[in-house]
C-alpha cells in the first residue's frame, strides 16, 4: 500500500505535469496530424527530414504541385525537426505563393516546437509587419502556452505584436489550454515586462 500522503502528493504532481513546456512533444503532435498521410510526398519528406544531407531542392522542385497542396503539413514536419532551411525552401515564393494565413499556421507549429530559427525563416518570406489574422493570434497564443520565449521574442522583434498585445493573447492561450486538457499556463513572458 502506498501511504496516503505519498499518493496525494503523487496525484497532484501528475496533475501538474501538463503545464510544463514541452509536455506535449511537438514531433508527436505534428506527425499524428491527420494531414500527414494525405499525400505520398508527405511520407517522402517525413523520411528525408530524418536523414542528413537530403537533396531538398530536387525533392521540392520535382513535386511542386504536391508540396503546394500540402504546404502546411510538410512545413510542420520540417518545423518539428527544427530544419529552418527546409522551412524556408518550402515557403519560398520562387516555387509558389502561399497565403499569409498558412505561414502563420506554421508559425504556430514553430511556437509549439520552440523553434525560433523556423519562425525567422517564415517571417523573412514577406509576411507584412503587424499583420493580424486568426493564425497570428494562434501563433502568439501557442508561444505563450508553450513558454516559447524565443519565438515570442522573434515575433515581437519583427513587429508582429507589442508587449500589451502579447499579454492580451493569454486569453487565447487559455482556450488552447482548455482544449488540450491543460490545467495551467505560463504566467510570465520573458520578452515582456
Amino acid at each position: 500500500m502506498i501511504p496516503r500522503a505519498v499518493a496525494i502528493c503523487l496525484f497532484f504532481w501528475l496533475c501538474g505535469q501538463p503545464i510544463l513546456a514541452g509536455a506535449y512533444p511537438c514531433r508527436e503532435i505534428v506527425e499524428t496530424d491527420g494531414t500527414y498521410q494525405a499525400s505520398p510526398i508527405l511520407t517522402i519528406v517525413g523520411k528525408r527530414v530524418r536523414a542528413d544531407g537530403a537533396p531538398w531542392a530536387a525533392i521540392l522542385e520535382d513535386n511542386v504541385d504536391q508540396v503546394r497542396d500540402n504546404y502546411e503539413a510538410i512545413s510542420k514536419i520540417a518545423v518539428a525537426y527544427d530544419d529552418a532551411e527546409l522551412v524556408g525552401r518550402i515557403s519560398d515564393g520562387v516555387l509558389f505563393d502561399v497565403s499569409t494565413e498558412q505561414k502563420f499556421a506554421v508559425l504556430a507549429a514553430a511556437a509549439l516546437c520552440n523553434s525560433p530559427s523556423s519562425a525567422q525563416a517564415i517571417l523573412k518570406l514577406g509576411v507584412p509587419a503587424g499583420y493580424r489574422t486568426p493564425g497570428h493570434a494562434d501563433a502568439m497564443a501557442t508561444a505563450i502556452l508553450e513558454g516559447s520565449a524565443d519565438v515570442i521574442g522573434v515575433l515581437l522583434a519583427n513587429g508582429y505584436a507589442d508587449c500589451t498585445q502579447a499579454i492580451g493573447f493569454r486569453s487565447k492561450s487559455a482556450e488552447l489550454a482548455k482544449a488540450r486538457g491543460m490545467n495551467g499556463l505560463h504566467e510570465e513572458l520573458s520578452a515582456c515586462h
